[in-house]
């Protein structure tokens, strides 16, 4: 992509549609739940939120963190279509990495991944690739999109294309990042600055968390002082994948991670000299909390050197 200074960046995460009419367990949703959570409600739930946060932030790019549908709610793939519909329509560039959910359904990863490749503005590559961010011929920035291999509830399908239960950064997508690492030196003789986007957070985050006492009783949040280094909330810590991450961001000059999942997190904190930013949740499927439903927004300045990020958030 074409980087001019402040280039904006509006982060969403866990959309995570429903189509209760394709519940795959005929007990998973009460009559509400089934009521509240049909096709003809997904305007109202999740796709007015988008419209606004596109609105009110114009981005030149729209990054997706994980669990864009709950899988095993769309077996025939229309959710994950009206989705993909949806932010195409905006003709901005856009991204995504999986979620836990993501790769259920039943047409299998394989379908799922020509999907979203196919879908007019997306740069979307499966299991871990990069964005870079282009002055005329000089990169100034990369984005990695990196593929936590987590799936809840894999199809059969979505088995035989390779994804299961694999909580954890494989070698084989390390091995990538050193390769693309050496060719960036080769070519400008340094390692530009460099982002990630994940959905579930790696061990040594989780760690750090907790060794900083920011993870408290699920009832009584870690909630910032909103010093400089640190802004939003902190209500659960979910088992995260079991992969130390800071190392490999040493190596990458990463200075920002950002991270879906937890949809009742959004704490952004400065953690062994990276910034590390849960994404706030977008759209009222599954659980959440209505005050902190929205989207972040990242705006890279300095020539590509700085990241400032806020969270916008949204009662659409």
């Amino acid at each position: 992509l074409e980087y001019k200074e402040n280039f904006r960046i509006l982060h969403i995460t866990d959309p995570q549609i429903i189509d209760s009419t394709q519940m795959r367990y005929p007990t998973r949703l009460c009559k509400e739940e089934y009521e509240m959570w049909l096709p003809s409600k997904i305007n109202e739930i999740c796709f007015n939120m988008i419209d606004d946060l596109v609105e009110r932030t114009k981005p030149d790019l729209i990054l997706i963190e994980g669990d864009v549908v709950y899988g095993s709610f769309d077996d025939n793939g229309t959710a994950l279509k009206a989705f993909l519909d949806k932010i195409s329509s905006y003709n901005i560039p856009f991204s995504l990495t999986y979620g836990n959910h993501d790769n259920e359904c039943a047409l299998g990863a394989a379908w799922q991944n020509n999907l979203v490749k196919n879908t007019k503005n997306s740069m979307f590559k499966e299991d871990v690739y990069t964005i870079g961010l282009y002055d005329k011929d000089v990169l100034k920035r990369i984005i990695i999109m990196l593929d936590t291999n987590c799936c809840h509830d894999a199809s059969e399908q979505s088995t035989k294309d390779g994804h299961g239960w694999y909580p954890t950064v494989k070698e084989s997508q390390l091995v990538t990042l050193r390769e693309f690492k050496e060719a960036i030196i080769k070519q400008y003789g340094y390692m530009v600055p460099t982002m990630i986007c994940q959905h579930i957070i790696p061990k040594d985050v989780g760690e750090w968390l907790k060794s900083h006492d920011k993870v408290k009783d699920p009832f009584v949040p870690y909630i910032s002082e909103n010093t400089k280094d640190e802004f939003g909330y902190l209500y659960e810590l979910h088992c995260p994948i079991d992969f130390e991450e800071f190392p490999l961001c040493k190596e990458l000059n990463v200075d920002n991670i950002f991270l879906g999942h937890d949809h009742i997190n959004n704490l952004s904190t400065m953690m062994n000299g990276i910034r590390v930013t849960y994404v706030t949740k977008t759209g009222r499927y599954c659980y959440y909390r209505k005050e902190l439903l929205g989207g972040t927004l990242s705006i890279i300045k300095n020539d590509g050197k700085e990241v400032i990020s806020e969270h916008v958030y949204s009662d659409k």
